[in-house]
């Protein structure tokens, strides 16, 4: 067997979508026959935990301070820069001895860090530079590119983060990335000769969670169901907007349909549906485990995904292939540019713009009046988001870095 080790801060039972998407090519690699070793952190509790989450592989607990903690004392301050790149940036001295001990006491093969958070790569760095074992550097999101970076960070703490990123890029034996778009628009600052240690390996979803049986629809009504927080520029007035346009234009057809919005909304939607009359169209269920979240995928008739209007968004969110393998219809509302658009378009989900309400409308109004036959998925197609495809791929990753 080979010897991998995994920098990854969040890692099971801690819950969210860094530490189920490593956990799950965690275990599927050990069928390409490699051992895994993960640093994480040494928090293990959260308000959302599942404890029967698996935790494949040998854990090595490294100290961090709680981060509600820091992101308190960072609002305070208003001193960002003294945590760059992130609030995990005092968890790496300790990550760092675990992580060496284990380099000079275990034959390992390669050296794998995970972002988010960032300071996974800056661990992974500081390795490199004094073991200089091989070194896959693994985003789930853009770093130096990504939108939704802190909009009062210094220039400072811009300059410091741009470096770091460039050093991961330009050190690194192989560098992973989760779509084409991410691909396009982080590299375009580099070398294109540097492309050729660049891989694109998506998330995955756990099959046995398409198997669950679906439960009879809530009061016999068509359930949509959107799963996930909103925050920022990403908000659920397209979904307020198109239940309201379809109550007025088709009001018999608005009674057999009903929005389930499952996770954080910010408070001041909370009484939009009761001010537009469609409150017996939306129906809030507020923050529940990663399990019960895929009981609900399960329930929905119909999954929404939405997106924060851009001209091209980047962003594959996990959850997005977690609705994938539910196995059901997925309406996104997001750019017909970006990466959202094209995953889900070549499966045969459907696409709408943001702020599209017209279109919007008249899609709900065919699954009130066909139901969702229409809707042609490629079923078949979805493979290629199974932990074993991937594992597959980032086996061959590693082999030719050796």
């Amino acid at each position: 067997m080979k010897h991998q080790l995994l920098i990854s801060y969040n890692y099971p039972p801690l819950v969210g979508p860094e530490s189920i998407q490593s956990s799950r090519i965690v275990s599927a690699l050990q069928k390409e026959g490699w051992d895994t070793t993960v640093i994480a952190s040494s928090i293990i509790k959260s308000k959302t935990n599942d404890y029967d989450l698996s935790i494949p592989g040998e854990v090595i607990r490294a100290f961090t301070i709680d981060n509600e903690i820091l992101k308190g004392f960072v609002y305070v301050i208003d001193k960002s820069y003294l945590f760059c790149p992130d609030t995990k940036i005092l968890w790496m001295p300790f990550a760092l001895k675990k992580a060496r001990n284990i380099l000079q006491n275990s034959s390992i093969d390669v050296i794998q860090s995970w972002s988010t958070p960032f300071t996974s790569h800056l661990v992974g760095l500081k390795l490199k530079k004094e073991f200089n074992k091989p070194w896959v550097a693994h985003f789930s999101d853009p770093w130096v590119d990504n939108p939704y970076l802190p909009q009062k960070m210094s220039a400072l703490a811009s300059k410091k983060i741009a470096m770091w990123e460039k050093e991961v890029i330009m050190n690194a034996d192989a560098i992973v990335f989760t779509s084409d778009e991410t691909v396009e628009l982080v590299m375009s600052k580099y070398d294109r000769k540097l492309l050729d240690k660049v891989s694109v390996l998506p998330h995955t979803y756990d099959p046995k969670f398409g198997l669950i049986k679906n439960e009879i629809s809530q009061n016999n009504k068509i359930v949509l169901s959107h799963i996930g927080n909103f925050y920022g520029p990403r908000n659920p007035e397209d979904i307020f907007n198109a239940a309201k346009s379809l109550k007025d234009k088709y009001p018999e057809e608005s009674r057999k349909i009903i929005f389930k919005l499952i996770g954080r909304v910010p408070r001041k939607y909370l009484d939009i549906p009761k001010t537009l009359g469609i409150e017996d169209m939306i129906s809030f269920t507020g923050l529940v485990t990663y399990k019960e979240s895929i009981k609900e995928m399960q329930k929905a008739d119909v999954l929404i995904n939405i997106d924060a209007p851009s001209e091209k968004s980047v962003f594959l969110p996990s959850k997005l292939i977690e609705y994938i393998g539910a196995k059901k219809p997925v309406i996104a509302i997001t750019s017909k540019q970006g990466t959202t658009a094209r995953v889900l378009a070549d499966l045969g989900h459907v696409i709408i713009n943001n702020n599209d309400i017209e279109t919007f409308t008249e899609v709900l109004k065919k699954i009130c009046v066909e139901g969702t036959k229409w809707i042609d998925l490629k079923i078949e197609e979805t493979k290629k988001y199974l932990p074993e495809t991937v594992a597959k791929q980032l086996n061959n990753i590693f082999h030719n870095i050796l």
